[in-house]
C-alpha cells in the first residue's frame, strides 16, 4: 500500500481535479469580462467589475487554498487524474 493510503490518494486526486476545474471556470469568466468591456455599454463595465470581484477573485482564493494543502506522494505506476469535460 502506498504512503497515505487509498483514501488520501483519492482526496488528493479530487483536490487536483477541483483546482483544474476552478481554473477553467476562471478562464471562462475572464473571457466574459473582456467581451463585456469591449462592447463598451454603460452597464457592461459594472457587470465586468462584479464578475471580477465576486467570481474571479473568490475562485483565485479557493485555488490558492487548494494549492497550499499538502499532497500525498504520487503512486508509483499510477496514472494521473484527468478531468472530465462535458460536451454540449
Amino acid at each position: 500500500m502506498a504512503r497515505g493510503g487509498p483514501k488520501r490518494q483519492k482526496a488528493a486526486a479530487l483536490t487536483e481535479d477541483l483546482a483544474l476545474h476552478l481554473r477553467y471556470v476562471r478562464s471562462a469568466v475572464i473571457v466574459a469580462i473582456a467581451a463585456l468591456r469591449r462592447q463598451n455599454c454603460e452597464l457592461d463595465e459594472d457587470i465586468a467589475r462584479l464578475l471580477q470581484r465576486c467570481v474571479c477573485d473568490r475562485i483565485d482564493d479557493q485555488i490558492e487554498k487548494l494549492e497550499k494543502r499538502p499532497m500525498p506522494p504520487a503512486v508509483p505506476g499510477g496514472r494521473p487524474s484527468t478531468p472530465r469535460v462535458r460536451r454540449a
